[in-house]
């Protein structure tokens, strides 16, 4: 039994530290996610605003 846990043990501690790796990060993304998506509705807004300005200057 303690060979047994002593073999699974190292595998365990290895796992729990990709598991907790990978929360972290998922936990970041998702804090950033509003943050990207106002990022990006801003820099659509302004593409937008910048391609109406280009055809007003065209009708001008």
């Amino acid at each position: 039994m303690l060979t047994f846990l002593s073999e699974i043990r190292p595998r365990l501690i290895k796992n729990t530290k990709y598991i907790i790796r990978f929360l972290n990060i998922y936990v970041r993304t998702e804090l950033l996610k509003p943050k990207l998506v106002a990022i990006s509705a801003s820099w659509y807004n302004y593409l937008n605003t910048k391609n109406s300005l280009h055809e007003l200057r065209g009708y001008i």
